[in-house]
C-alpha cells in the first residue's frame, strides 16, 4: 500500500497495489517485477480503507480458489481475464461477501500476532552493557 501515486512503494508492480488518493483508494492487480516486468491493471476504486480491504481480500481471496499452485497473479489474471475477476469481486457483492468469509475461516486458525508471544514471555528490559562505567585504562 502506498500514498504516493509516483510509485515510491511499487504499488504499481506487484501482484496486488493500493495507491491512497484524495478520492478514495485505486487497487490494481497483477503486476510483476522480476523476471518479467508488466504494470497493473485497475481491480476498482474504494471509498473507504474498509472497502479496499473488503477488494483485496476477495481478490485474494478469488485466487486461491481458482489458480493452479504456483501460478503468478500476473499470468492467473492473464488466462481468466480481468473482466471475469472485476465481475466476482468487485460487482457481485455475495460473490464478494462470499469471498470475504471464505478467507476470514481460512486464516482464523493460523491468526496470531508473533510478537505477541515474546512480549509476554519477555523479562524486563535489561542493557546489554552498563554504560554509565568508565573504561578501563
Amino acid at each position: 500500500m502506498s500514498g504516493c501515486p509516483r510509485n515510491c512503494a511499487e504499488a504499481t508492480c506487484k501482484d496486488i497495489g493500493i495507491i491512497c488518493v484524495d478520492s478514495g483508494y485505486q487497487i490494481s492487480v497483477a503486476g510483476a517485477a522480476g523476471m518479467d516486468l508488466k504494470e497493473t491493471e485497475a481491480l476498482g476504486v474504494a471509498d473507504t480503507e474498509q472497502e479496499a480491504i473488503d477488494l483485496t481480500i476477495a481478490f485474494v481471496q478469488l485466487y486461491r480458489e481458482n489458480a493452479k499452485y504456483l501460478d503468478r497473479a500476473y499470468k492467473w489474471v492473464a488466462k481468466v481475464g480481468l473482466d471475469w475477476v472485476k465481475a466476482r469481486v468487485v460487482n457481485d457483492l455475495d460473490e464478494r461477501a462470499r469471498l470475504i468469509e471464505a478467507f476470514e475461516l481460512s486464516q482464523s486458525i493460523y491468526r496470531r500476532d508473533p510478537w505477541a508471544d515474546q512480549t509476554k514471555a519477555a523479562a524486563a528490559f535489561q542493557p546489554l552493557a552498563d554504560l554509565t562505567l568508565e573504561a578501563a585504562e
